[in-house]
């Protein structure tokens, strides 16, 4: 395969929303406990290169990664190679709607069933500008602090030599791996939304076609249309229960919903017909109350002027 040319990949249909981020996301980045070749890049101001995996592949996604109204600008874009790693979709997102997320992980280890035959992994190679890389970081909730959680869950940047498809010597690249504490022992289907974008994105940079082959056969997580309408709703009653977070019972609520759901989610390829059956009766119950709440808030909206951000009126409307 050649390399794509940076300038003509256009992909409309995958722009996604920026997520919504505060104002004091834009405090200077944390550089603690990051590669030398982040540090070097932010303190000094010099471009770097990214290595992307995931949704990423899709330029017009990427540059939609900006938070506070800025846009990404790559100064090129390849297609290249990485050996001794895999895409692992081993970080669990929210299921059944987005099960898991994509996840750059060494070759050897882990759920070797899924991985794509030859112990590498292919995927955008990315130069950034140091401002726009450390957009794109805190957009994936790295070198940031606005996000409150635990320091050993997330992704963390990896450096990785990547191979670019038209020659030349490898590049020292920056990639996202999961913290130890967010990966899954074993890769959950991720939803087709999602692996739609990534096969997109493959095949707009031009990736090796057996690796495409190995995105458009493997599989993605089924669920009946109203298990994915009740999560939606319940996601929509979540969008207010976030404004009252410090609240001990709103709180309490969120955390044993969570549990429930991972306590009873199956993913589509581990289990039986009537396992599956069961998983989705005990996410319907778990997901009924916030439903009816989202519910009530969608259906009188046009008199209380609820809102909400861009992504999740997206998901309304594909699955109301």
């Amino acid at each position: 395969s050649s390399i794509t040319k940076p300038d003509t990949m256009k992909n409309e249909k995958n722009t996604e929303s920026a997520p919504n981020v505060p104002a004091e996301s834009m405090d200077p980045p944390v550089l603690d406990n990051r590669p030398p070749i982040v540090v070097d890049a932010l303190v000094n101001d010099k471009p770097i290169y990214y290595f992307g995996v995931g949704s990423n592949l899709s330029r017009e996604k990427l540059e939609n990664r900006a938070i506070c109204g800025k846009k990404i600008k790559p100064l090129s874009m390849e297609a290249a190679v990485v050996e001794g790693h895999r895409l692992a979709f081993n970080m669990r997102a929210f299921p059944p709607l987005e099960p898991s997320m994509g996840s750059l992980e060494p070759a050897e280890g882990g759920d070797l069933t899924a991985a794509y035959p030859g112990n590498e992994c292919h995927g955008a190679l990315i130069l950034l500008s140091a401002g726009d890389y450390d957009r794109v970081m805190r957009s994936e909730g790295v070198g940031a602090t606005f996000y409150g959680s635990d320091p050993e869950r997330g992704y963390e940047e990896i450096v990785v030599k990547a191979q670019p498809y038209g020659g030349g010597a490898p590049v020292n690249a920056v990639s996202l791996r999961l913290k130890i504490k967010s990966r899954m022992p074993r890769d959950l289907c991720p939803s087709l939304r999602y692996m739609d974008l990534i096969r997109s994105g493959a095949k707009e940079l031009g990736l090796a076609e057996p690796y495409q082959k190995w995105l458009d056969e493997h599989h993605v997580q089924r669920s009946p249309k109203i298990i994915q309408k009740l999560a939606v709703y319940n996601i929509c009653a979540t969008s207010v229960h976030s404004v009252g977070r410090k609240n001990s019972l709103i709180k309490f609520y969120s955390l044993a919903r969570q549990k429930m759901l991972l306590a009873v989610f199956v993913s589509s390829t581990n289990s039986s017909t009537t396992v599956q059956l069961l998983s989705n009766f005990a996410m319907g119950i778990i997901f009924f109350p916030g439903s009816m709440i989202g519910y009530f808030l969608m259906a009188t909206r046009k008199w209380t002027g609820f809102t909400l951000p861009p992504m999740l009126e997206k998901m309304l409307e594909k699955y109301k």
